[in-house]
């Protein structure tokens, strides 16, 4: 009995420990949508670059994009960035 507990209890633990790679998270992005609720598509493109000196010289490079889409009965937003 006592050995059958101990295979139930590494079970448990393997199958816990398969399972944590699979988490998923939430985003609250309403703050990134258009204000006001126009039908059609829309966007932005922005470049960003940085260079700072001293003892040791660092140069960054960024871009940022956002794509909307709307119509009467459904938004669609896509972000990215770099």
């Amino acid at each position: 009995m006592h050995r059958l507990a101990g295979f139930v209890i590494l079970y448990v633990w393997l199958a816990t420990m398969h399972n944590v790679n699979d988490a998923q998270g939430q985003v609250n992005i309403e703050e990134l949508r258009a204000s006001e609720a126009s039908t059609g598509l829309s966007g932005s493109l922005a470049f960003e670059l940085e260079s700072h000196t001293g003892n040791t010289d660092i140069q960054e490079l960024g871009i940022e994009g956002r794509l909307e889409y709307g119509t009467t009965q459904s938004r669609t937003l896509l972000l990215g960035t770099q």
